[in-house]
């Protein structure tokens, strides 16, 4: 679950996955293993319970996972991890439920589930990616609704007038739910675009700054010119001896202002310099400064040449 926690997501949107992977190991156990389809659903919802649980622990325990992006590429390789033990764990809870069950057939079962489930929460995070993982949302609710009635009803007698009465409360229920759902997607993205266009507004005020910088180092000493503005290696110059403070100070507050993977770039020579850094919502992804009076968002950052790419 801690993979699909994205910043835009509302918690009623990840109730709704949650509801879309419960129902799908719940058909998992009710095909393989022996008991009622009332007590398969209520099996996949402690299952479901538990790992979620554990999920969140996992996410807490791990600060740098918990920000903006979906998971950090270096935690990719903790997925097999995960899966692993989401699958022990849940062969433990089914042989709790289902002990008249060998184990071969328990262990398959919540291997089958894990598969189905992780490429669900895959598949809901690819379209949320591209901005339309909530209309997954119109599929999953009223299948939810749809399978629970028919799995607590299995067995028993139910009239017609109640199953008609049913089907009319589970599509007015869905409707409701996922116009809440929608409405909240679009509250927290509103949100989360604000924020940006206000961070954007940091990050160029700061390299406006660095601009001032430079002037007052070329001021300083016209010898050497922007030179000593850029460490050489296409960054700040944090040891400036007059203004390695300053610009130290400068890199920090674009650094958390800025996306993880933003960076910010610094190129100068006697006469001449650029420094770019990236922004967060700008729609070119660059916000760039150089001595000739430049000051615009670019495409790309500044490089060697020691001038803003146009």
């Amino acid at each position: 679950m801690s993979v699909g926690f994205l910043s835009h997501n509302p918690p009623l949107l990840i109730i709704i996955i949650f509801m879309g992977v419960w129902i799908i190991e719940t058909l998992t156990i009710k095909e393989r293993l022996k008991g009622s389809p009332q007590k398969a659903l209520f099996t996949g919802l402690i299952v479901n319970l538990v790992t979620t649980l554990l999920g969140f622990l996992i996410a807490l325990s791990i600060k740098s996972s918990i920000i903006e992006d979906i998971l950090p590429y270096e935690y990719i390789i903790s997925i097999p991890i995960f899966f692993l033990g989401s699958i022990i764990i849940e062969t433990i809870i089914l042989h709790f439920y289902y002990r008249e069950d060998n184990w071969t057939r328990k262990v398959s079962t919540s291997f089958l589930m894990n598969i189905k489930s992780y490429l669900f929460l895959l598949i809901f995070l690819f379209l949320d990616l591209m901005v339309i993982g909530a209309f997954l949302v119109i599929l999953i609710v009223p299948y939810f609704f749809l399978k629970s009635f028919e799995l607590l009803s299995a067995g028993k007698e139910v009239s017609k007038f109640h199953r008609k009465v049913a089907i009319p409360l589970i599509i007015v229920l869905s409707l409701v739910l996922c116009g809440l759902i929608f409405f909240g997607v679009m509250k927290r993205m509103e949100k989360y675009s604000v924020r940006n266009r206000a961070r954007d507004a940091g990050i160029v005020a700061d390299v406006q700054q660095i601009r001032s910088s430079a002037e007052l180092i070329l001021y300083d000493d016209p010898t050497t010119g922007y030179t000593n503005l850029c460490d050489g290696n296409g960054g700040l110059n944090t040891k400036h001896i007059n203004y390695g403070k300053q610009l130290e100070t400068l890199k920090n507050d674009l650094l958390t202002m800025m996306l993880p993977e933003g960076n910010i770039a610094c190129y100068s020579n006697t006469s001449t310099y650029c420094v770019s850094a990236s922004l967060r919502y700008g729609d070119r992804g660059y916000y760039c400064v150089d001595s000739s009076g430049f000051a615009k968002e670019t495409n790309k950052p500044c490089t060697s040449s020691s001038k803003c790419p146009d």
